[in-house]
């Protein structure tokens, strides 16, 4: 029960796994929010031939290197993406932290039952 009442959507779990029984492991709010958005932004746009608008070019822009402009690009996008493929889940906040090999992008969302958050880790390119 995602939200104590047994109410809110649920799926699949992604990625994909078994259950012990072999069907499919379930998913409910808020992983399968976050289920959704990794696959949106994991998925290069073009990528999926009957739903070609589908995804995001952040893969584009993990070759740029990591500056303040590099950073507004990556939210910008993570942001347009997740609108444009998900009508369940807004962002509220796209932060980044950096180390000398990773940037880590926290993105706060925001969905009917409540905030979820992911954390991606990116490669650092300088």
């Amino acid at each position: 029960m995602a939200n104590g009442l047994g109410i809110g959507p649920k799926g699949v779990a992604f990625p994909f796994q078994k259950r012990e029984d072999g069907f499919p492991a379930p998913a409910e709010a808020p992983e399968i929010y976050v289920a959704s958005v990794k696959q949106i932004l994991l998925t290069t746009i073009g990528e999926r031939v009957m739903r070609p608008g589908f995804g995001s070019q952040l893969k584009f822009l993990l070759f740029s290197p990591i500056s303040v402009e590099t950073e507004g690009r990556i939210r910008a996008e993570i942001t347009r993406a997740i609108r444009a493929n998900d009508s369940r889940i807004d962002v509220d906040d796209v932060t980044f932290e950096s180390d000398d090999s990773t940037i880590t992008v926290k993105i706060t969302l925001v969905t009917p039952q409540a905030p979820a958050f992911l954390t991606i880790e990116l490669p650092k390119i300088t």
